[in-house]
């Protein structure tokens, strides 16, 4: 079983409001202002540098905008009132939002520090630190560089279409003052630069896990084989899944079988889970947006409708786990101690998955063509075993409906988690393969597709141009 703790020393990351930040957003430096001669020194400070890169997944403005993009893509809907949710249950965020301020803010913080870090040890400043161990450090900084702008580009930007030019301003290196603002890269810049810092983080990340490592080589693979499903570069983003499936066993990483619900109780713990940051307390956590959801009309009907087909269900396996049947407060088990204890283990957020990975790899392999047909019924199949699916339930799915099959199984296994259910249905509909308004009605047009840059993040950078329609 693995175990993750990201231990607490913050020296240039945030665990303050993000609204501190806002300004010139793009142009964020670390916290505690450090002289860049002396921040990183020895091996212990550059340790402490790298769980401050960790902790930065943990603030405010990340944390909970995860219950924004489930509402957003109408997985759940509100009860109670959430900062910053005007404007996602209609597909219509204002530029002023001050969810997407504190979102921006953060993942741009993220990458500050990991630019600063990378700087750092790529100079030399960390005097006696294993040559092994500093390469390792680099490729987690950039894991998480990656990412941060893989997360930006996919909120900010045209994802969808690698010849836009409404990419994302990409920080490849530290902001200083008198730094240049600098314009929007083109998608398909920031894919190559995504991509290749990924490429890094799997040739020199930790191969293994060990006390001092929270994400591996392979977490890096599974990330990089979701970047290549997002950029339609279907076969190798099924050649690489299929390697992390096949080099899972071997670093300790599984599906479990016997208890599906387990997975968001044992949390970081769990060895299905390729990352996720240890949390602690309120500010930290999503609980006190997810307390005011509940699950959607659109995502029961689902779980109603493929358990109809099972023959002797009454919901789907896993909707029944963490929703229908959870003792928790909120009816949700994907954050099983919300309501009664903000502090433990089990109160965080997943980033990625194995589970997710086989459903990458199925949808990879389904959009090659009907020659791939086999193998992505395979990795669905695995998918639904595990929930608690008949045996023939996959083999019983017509050809012609297999790729909406997989985006539905999709739904259901990772909705409420970590966003993936509406860039799906971004990605399905902005391919011809949902009509829009099929799955949510406020839906209507492409400009919804993706959020406007907030405001903010303009004022302080005359260069950065809006998103269409904003």
């Amino acid at each position: 079983m693995k175990l993750i703790h990201i231990i607490g020393i913050l020296l240039f990351t945030s665990l303050f409001s993000a609204c501190d930040l806002i300004g010139d957003i793009d142009n964020i430096k670390p916290q505690y202002q450090l002289e860049e001669d002396n921040y990183v020194t020895n091996t212990k400070s550059a340790e402490q540098a790298l769980n401050g890169v960790y902790q930065s997944w943990r603030a405010w403005g990340i944390s909970p905008f995860r219950v924004h993009l489930s509402v957003l893509s109408g997985g759940i809907t509100t009860v109670g009132e959430i900062s910053g949710i005007s404007g996602f249950s209609t597909n219509d965020v204002e530029i002023d939002n001050i969810a997407i301020q504190d979102l921006y803010s953060s993942l741009y913080n993220t990458i500050n520090s990991a630019n600063y870090l990378i700087e750092a040890l790529e100079a030399g400043r960390a005097i006696g630190l294993d040559p092994t161990r500093k390469d390792e450090i680099i490729g987690e900084c950039k894991f998480h560089r990656a990412m941060a702008h893989f997360m930006l580009l996919r909120q900010f930007g045209q994802f969808y279409d690698e010849q836009s030019e409404y990419g994302i301003v990409l920080r490849k290196e530290p902001y200083r003052p008198g730094t240049a603002i600098a314009k929007r890269d083109k998608v398909a810049d920031c894919y190559a630069f995504i991509l290749q810092d990924l490429s890094d983080a799997s040739d020199k990340a930790p191969e293994a896990l060990t006390a001092g490592s929270r994400i591996t080589r392979l977490t890096a693979k599974a990330l990089k084989a979701r970047v290549l499903l997002y950029q339609k570069n279907y076969s190798q983003a099924a050649q690489l899944a299929q390697e992390v499936i096949n080099e899972a066993p071997n670093y300790g990483y599984g599906l479990e079988t016997n208890d599906w619900s387990q997975l968001f109780l044992l949390h970081y713990n769990h060895p299905e889970v390729l990352f996720a940051p240890y949390t602690y307390g309120a500010e930290e956590n999503c609980a006190i947006s997810i307390e005011r959801t509940m699950t959607s009309a659109y995502t029961n009907t689902l779980s109603s409708e493929w358990a109809a087909q099972s023959g002797d269900l009454e919901a789907d396996p896993r909707f029944a786990a963490t929703f229908q049947n959870s003792s928790s407060k909120t009816g949700n088990g994907k954050y099983p101690y919300a309501a009664s204890d903000r502090n433990s283990v089990g109160n965080g957020y997943i980033f990625i998955r194995l589970g997710e990975v086989y459903l990458i790899h199925a949808e990879a392999e389904a959009r090659q063509g009907s020659a791939h047909y086999a193998e992505a019924r395979a990795s669905l199949k695995t998918v639904t075993d595990r929930a608690g699916y008949p045996e023939d339930l996959v083999d019983n799915i017509p050809d012609n409906k297999l790729l909406e099959a997989i985006r539905q199984h999709k739904w259901l296994e990772l909705v409420a988690e970590n966003g993936e259910e509406w860039f799906d249905l971004v990605r399905y509909t902005q391919s011809g393969d949902l009509a829009y308004g099929s799955v949510k009605s406020s839906l209507t047009s492409e400009w919804q597709l993706i959020l406007p840059i907030p405001e903010k993040a303009r004022s302080g950078n005359k260069l950065l141009t809006q998103n269409p329609q904003y």
